[in-house]
């Protein structure tokens, strides 16, 4: 009975090997092209060979007892692949893997909420929920979880770094979607130089994504580095802002001018470069990056020296209220630009509806309104503000 035992586990450990290699080859095939294209020949001859690994495991399963089966190493592989394939999900079906998996990771997260140590075991299912970014993943939690043991230098953070890095970009990708449905999180591992509307960046939006460095992160993980916590809320604040700006429907006059900003660092590289101190949308998802990460270390337990925060906001202010600007090697200012630039240019104010606020069509040409044109609402935002400019 012991070697026959013996026989039909080797026979699993053997197409086991086999097929990790076929599984990597497929998930590698699929993110190369975004999705899965079952008429690429060179997949489907992976997935074929897939199921007859599938088919020969399952017939040497039948032959061992339950209690002898090699589950987890086996269906956490088959569990990574997050698109569907036929045999595979019949057979994680016939063994009612899914169900037990379900089970096991509520479990893992009792003991979460309860602060107890993970098993190696439980460490394991709970890597594969990660990595296939399962739908009952609590992100929220789980990302407070380990950053917390990260900034708190913890010997034992438990999750290995490739599947907090993945906590990370899932839970990023999830806020970004609330402002981009395209939006995700990007992560680099090298220096980044993003050719961003020509600029280059580091931590940064891209294509209405949030892009990280691999570096940052790291630092957070093998040293409680804070800097990637403020980057993340200061990047998701940036599609925040340029989502309402797309949008047009917050009408004050920062916001206007936050959309000066944004139109103008669109339509020229050196723009963003030469003013990024004092753009007025960047400082605005800066007292957002400040006051949201304070908040989220709050809540963590972290201490907060807010004396250092209410400077910082104070030196945000003085920024703001800078209207000096430089283009083309030139010393300006914000709304002389601006004016000259949208003077020919009638389709922004269809583009970005909130500068009819400030602005009319007379001939064709876009100019300013007088102040008596402005709109009751819009006149009483500028009554309140003590730094209104001079309107070019």
């Amino acid at each position: 009975m012991e070697e026959y035992r013996k026989y039909f586990n080797d026979l699993v450990e053997h197409n086991f090997y086999e097929l990790v290699i076929t599984v990597d080859a497929i998930k590698s095939i699929v993110s190369n092209n975004n999705e899965a294209n079952y008429n690429d020949s060179i997949l489907t001859d992976f997935i074929n060979h897939l199921n007859k690994r599938l088919k020969t495991i399952d017939e040497a399963l039948v032959n061992l007892p339950t209690d002898t089966i090699p589950y987890n190493k086996l269906f956490n592989l088959l569990y990574t692949i997050n698109f569907k394939i036929a045999g595979v999900e019949e057979f994680l079906n016939k063994y009612d893997y899914i169900n037990r998996l379900q089970l096991s990771y509520n479990r893992i997260k009792q003991k979460l909420y309860r602060g107890m140590h993970l098993s190696e075991e439980a460490v394991s299912i709970l890597e594969t929920f990660i990595m296939r970014n399962d739908h009952n993943l609590d992100l929220d939690f789980l990302c407070n979880y380990y950053i917390k043991k990260c900034l708190n230098k913890e010997d034992n953070i438990e999750i290995g770094y490739k599947f907090f890095r993945e906590l990370i970009k899932n839970k990023i990708t999830k806020e970004s979607k609330k402002y981009y449905q395209d939006s995700t999180c990007i992560i680099l591992d090298i220096p980044s130089k993003i050719k961003e509307r020509g600029f280059e960046s580091q931590n940064s939006t891209f294509k209405n994504n949030v892009v990280l460095l691999e570096d940052d992160i790291k630092d957070l993980y093998y040293s409680g580095s804070k800097y990637v916590i403020y980057m993340m809320n200061h990047e998701l604040s940036i599609l925040r802002i340029s989502s309402e700006i797309n949008k047009g429907e917050v009408k004050t006059p920062l916001y206007i001018d936050a959309t000066k900003d944004y139109i103008l660092s669109k339509q020229d590289i050196t723009y963003y470069q030469d003013n990024y101190p004092h753009l007025i949308f960047e400082q605005l998802a800066k007292i957002d990056e400040i006051k949201n990460t304070s908040e989220y270390l709050e809540k963590l337990g972290m201490h907060i020296n807010n004396d250092e925060v209410e400077n910082i906001n104070i030196d945000i202010e003085e920024s703001i209220k800078d209207r000096k600007r430089k283009y083309k090697k030139k010393d300006s200012y914000l709304d002389i630009l601006f004016n000259n630039y949208i003077i020919n240019r009638s389709y922004l104010l269809t583009e970005y509806p909130q500068l009819e606020e400030e602005y009319k069509i007379i001939d064709g040409k876009v100019i300013l309104k007088d102040k008596e044109e402005l709109n009751e609402n819009y006149q009483n935002y500028l009554n309140k503000d003590n730094n209104f400019r001079s309107r070019g």
